[in-house]
């Protein structure tokens, strides 16, 4: 498929269709919408700067791995992307927790924490109320830290959700 010049457009499809499913498992994984199109962009960019060798496993290889290399470096970038997201929601969590908030509002938190599941309240009580950081977190509930992050990210997501019915439903 690649020999002698695998640059000109045909060819160049034929490479997007051969990785499109690395492509599409890669973009499933870093959970943002316009992750398959910045992964099939970079292949682009890349392809053109591959030199001309008449081995294709080479090339492929190549590629392959430049692809999950984008992929790690891409999953880095969201996650730091979350983590000043969730740090905004945490610092929104402990400003209410730290200052005196009037009864009510208290009251509607704790309802709040009461749609969480168990797991998702443990890491909200270790990460936000107790400050422990991903690892301490993860250890003392025997799971991994990635688990902690998306646990957290999906219970902050739902506290938001609740807190927002209850004070912008009116």
């Amino acid at each position: 498929m690649f020999k002698s010049n695998f640059k000109n457009n045909s060819n160049i499809l034929l490479i997007i269709e051969k990785f499109q499913p690395l492509i599409k498992k890669y973009s499933k994984r870093l959970f943002y919408e316009e992750a398959e199109s910045d992964l099939t962009i970079f292949l682009l960019e890349l392809i053109k700067k591959i030199p001309n060798t008449e081995n294709e496993r080479v090339i492929t290889s190549y590629i392959a791995k430049s692809i999950k290399n984008e992929f790690i470096r891409l999953n880095k970038k969201q996650e730091l992307i979350s983590q000043k997201e969730v740090a905004t929601e945490l610092d929104k969590l402990k400003y209410i927790s730290e200052n005196n908030i009037d009864l009510d509002i208290k009251i509607d938190i704790k309802n709040a924490l009461k749609s969480l599941s168990q797991k998702q309240r443990e890491v909200i009580e270790y990460r936000i109320l107790l400050d422990y950081s991903y690892s301490k977190t993860a250890s003392i509930l025997n799971i991994s830290r990635q688990a902690v992050f998306k646990t957290q990210k999906k219970a902050l997501n739902i506290l938001k959700d609740k807190l927002q019915k209850v004070y912008y439903s009116s």
